[in-house]
């Protein structure tokens, strides 16, 4: 319970490493069709 608050200081931990490369591979994966046909 109280690792939360020196999260900060350790920096990203595994899972939220998962989740960020996750959600950027959500928004590539439409941002970069919608870019190709866009051109």
């Amino acid at each position: 319970m109280y690792a939360r608050k020196r999260r900060k200081e350790e920096g990203f931990t595994l899972v939220e490493l998962i989740v960020v490369v996750a959600i950027l591979g959500f928004l590539l994966s439409i941002a970069i069709p919608r870019y190709l046909t866009a051109r």
